[in-house]
């Protein structure tokens, strides 16, 4: 007569079958609880490390050459998603170009084709008086003849012009325009206008952190200056310079750079100030080169 062991309740098995069910457990727990997290798990040479979702948003090689065992969120412009508001509330921080209307005007008239809501602020009602604002916010903080660099001219400088709309934290967009005044009258070829040149760019930079510090809660937008008549490469190099500075903020503080390119013939006859062609080019610029992020805030049908 044949023998047959009689099986018993628990397999040879059931220990692994145990500690499978309770790694899938565990993981499926710990991801649940990670899922908001600002950081990520991250296997690199077999070692476990905590990295910031900031970090591996911005470097996406990152995503490549290592393990991700639970990947982050990164929204499509690489810093925080925003929470929705009802009307949007954009501040505007600059020089006379700002200040005239040229670029605010053709900004929001793209922010309507789209029916995003929208509130404009700022400490003056302002616009050129051969701009008709009829129906459009003529709120800003742009001032004629304002600097970027404070040491330039403390009287007279976009961030101090600002600074209540900056302490007033209510921005959810605030864009930076600045620089023509700091630099149409320097020859870049003489050692100390070279000198004031490279400090406003290092002073930019610190204005911008200041800023940020002041209004938290704030999405800056830095932005290209329009050219200046016979001086176009001294004006490519700021804005390239500049590019530079902001991108060196990006893992610091809510910040973008906008390249909107310009020639001569956007400019008018004292060759800084747009023309209305020029400016309907450089607001349609600003606000397209923003509408990921404004569309992210749930204020546009």
């Amino acid at each position: 007569m044949s023998h047959v062991k009689k099986s018993s309740r628990f397999s040879s098995r059931t220990p692994l079958i145990v500690i499978i069910l309770f790694i899938t457990v565990g993981v499926a727990l710990l991801t649940i609880s990670r899922a908001n997290s600002a950081t990520t798990i991250v296997a690199t040479s077999g070692n476990l490390n905590i990295v910031s979702n900031a970090s591996l948003c911005a470097d996406t090689s990152a995503n490549q050459s290592n393990f991700l065992l639970f990947s982050p969120t990164c929204s499509s412009s690489s810093w925080p998603v925003p929470n929705p508001v009802s009307v949007l509330k954009v501040a505007s921080l600059g020089d006379s170009n700002t200040m005239s209307g040229f670029w605010r005007k053709p900004y929001q008239q793209r922010l309507r084709e789209l029916s995003c809501t929208y509130d404009m602020i700022g400490a003056i009602e302002y616009n050129w008086s051969n701009i008709d604002f009829t129906g459009y916010d003529r709120s800003t903080d742009g001032s004629s003849g304002a600097v970027i660099a404070t040491f330039r001219n403390p009287d007279n400088a976009v961030f101090e012009k600002g600074k209540a709309t900056l302490q007033s934290n209510q921005a959810d967009i605030i864009y930076v325009i600045g620089g023509t005044n700091d630099i149409k009258g320097l020859n870049l070829s003489d050692s100390y206008h070279r000198t004031i040149f490279e400090r406003t760019l290092t002073d930019t930079r610190q204005h911008l952190l200041d800023a940020s510090v002041l209004s938290p809660r704030s999405y800056f937008y830095v932005v290209s200056i329009g050219q200046i008549r016979g001086q176009e490469a001294k004006v490519d190099e700021y804005n390239a310079r500049l590019k530079s500075v902001v991108e060196s903020l990006e893992a610091e503080m809510k910040i973008k750079f906008i390249g909107v390119p310009t020639t001569e013939a956007d400019m008018g006859s004292d060759g800084f100030h747009f023309t209305i062609a020029g400016g309907e080019k450089y607001g349609r610029g600003i606000a397209n080169g923003s509408l990921d992020l404004i569309q992210q805030f749930g204020v546009c049908d």
